[in-house]
């Protein structure tokens, strides 16, 4: 009876242990009656001690086995993490089980309660996966899985969902960062994922599946255009005899710089996600909503800036009675380059049934 004290955090819960508690407790007593009538009906037979010990462990075995059965964890608070998940429920079957011998190892595994809390699997662009087998797996008071594009699966003969939803991104759909090196095209987005559940959905309930692929990155921007033509040289001065006839010409203005590069196109837009159904679920689709929108295509980077105008002309040259003349301007900067185009639409998720 050590075992039926209040849980921690990833322990079973109150609710879990006390139902623990009541089955051990019954089964002790129907085995101590039992013990006590064995006794008194062989009090003078050597044999009974023998046979009261082997009633006593027998007892204890079918205690242990209710503990296991009854196990319920249940996590609760805002937000849940990977850490704090029980390793009872990420354990994995024998390999050599056929069908029903998986069937009934999974019925003794333990009961998992997400209770209006949150669970991120890893993060966007890093998505890992997460095998979850449970007796029974409860999504209660609107708790949600935030895949961020892994793969999940969940495998239990009870599957209830009390407002539950599993999505892939949380919020406005994740986007990678925009594209920053010029002429570089943006990320494609993330995809979203996949889901595989095996089982059946307890009636009543109604579960939220949103395996949306976020919108792709913003291209980079378009390169630096091209230095402009440098103007022409001033007219070379002229002398008299004995004085200057004109001094040297002034340089010519440069020439305008050339149009920046377009921007570099968007990123593909990212797949939507893939929910695998597999066992009575896939006939409970009605209870079901499901959505796997691709995500948007990115938008092309900006236009380049324009190039630097060219240098002005030199003056003209002096000469022995006149001065040189000025150096020209320097022409005007390029104009700004086209925004590039966008990138590709990602492609529609779906739904797959696997009897």
């Amino acid at each position: 009876m050590g075992n039926c004290k209040a849980p921690t955090v990833g322990s079973p819960s109150n609710e879990g242990r006390s139902g623990m508690c009541r089955s051990l407790e019954r089964r002790l007593a129907a085995c101590a009656g039992w013990l006590l009538t064995t006794l008194s009906t062989h009090m003078r037979r050597r044999e009974a001690i023998s046979k009261g010990i082997v009633v006593v462990f027998f007892c204890w075995v079918l205690s242990d086995a209710a503990l296991a059965e009854d196990k319920e964890f249940v996590l609760r608070g805002p937000e849940t993490s990977l850490s704090e998940f029980p390793t009872d429920v990420l354990k994995r079957p024998p390999p050599d089980f056929d069908e029903a011998q998986y069937a009934e190892w999974l019925k003794a595994q333990p009961v998992l309660v997400l209770d209006g809390t949150t669970l991120r699997i890893g993060r966007p662009g890093t998505a890992i996966s997460l095998s979850i087998r449970a007796s029974r797996f409860e999504l209660r008071n609107s708790a949600q899985i935030i895949t961020n594009g892994g793969t999940l699966e969940i495998s239990a003969p009870i599957i209830v969902s009390e407002g539950g939803a599993i999505k892939s991104f949380e919020g406005e759909q994740m986007a990678p960062p925009p594209e920053t090196r010029a002429g570089v095209p943006g990320a494609a987005g993330f995809a979203g994922g996949k889901v595989m559940l095996a089982g059946a959905l307890a009636n009543g309930s109604q579960l939220t599946i949103a395996l949306n692929g976020s919108d792709g990155g913003q291209g980079g921007p378009g390169r630096t255009g091209q230095r402009g033509a440098p103007g022409d040289p001033g007219e070379r001065g002229a002398d008299h005899l004995f004085d200057c006839a004109r001094g040297g010409g002034a340089g010519g203005r440069g020439a305008k710089g050339q149009a920046g590069e377009k921007g570099a196109p968007g990123g593909k837009g990212g797949d939507g996600g893939v929910l695998v159904l597999k066992g009575k679920i896939f006939l409970q689709v009605d209870m079901i909503a499901f959505s796997a929108n691709p995500g948007a295509p990115g938008p092309g980077g900006l236009g380049g800036p324009g190039g630097p105008g060219g240098p002005g002309g030199p003056g003209g040259a002096g000469t022995t009675y006149c001065r040189g003349g000025p150096g020209g301007p320097d022409g005007p900067a390029g104009d700004f380059g086209t925004a590039g185009d966008p990138g590709q639409p990602g492609v529609r998720g779906q739904i797959v049934t696997n009897q």
